[in-house]
């Protein structure tokens, strides 16, 4: 049984970190002030990410997830603010790939 979660685990973290690594690639197709903005996000977010995954005790890991789901609604609101000041089909990647992070991350803890 502990193999099985250690497995299943380590394909959630794959899975979060294929999404984010796409989610970066296709912020090439925002605008150069979005682009910028959602990349530095996605590096605060990965170094959270790390650290939760490194481990520590409960009150360490609360705030780890704390500070990943304050990364998370600055992310979505990155995203969203592009595609409504400039709607088009290359942004729905950008936004589509953006929910494929989010919700990578709430597979990993069982959401």
């Amino acid at each position: 049984m502990a193999v099985t979660r250690y497995d299943q685990r380590k394909n959630y973290e794959e899975a979060e970190a294929n999404a984010i690594g796409t989610e970066y690639v296709r912020a090439d197709l925002l605008n150069s002030d979005d682009a910028a903005r959602v990349r530095d996000l996605l590096r605060k977010y990965i170094q959270r990410r790390v650290q939760f995954y490194r481990g520590g005790d409960e009150d360490q890991l609360r705030q780890i997830d704390a500070a990943a789901a304050k990364l998370q609604a600055e992310l979505w609101s990155a995203v969203s603010h592009a595609a409504r000041t400039q709607p088009a089909f290359v942004v729905t990647l950008a936004v589509s790939g953006m929910n494929d992070v989010l919700n990578s991350y709430l597979q990993g803890h069982g959401g």
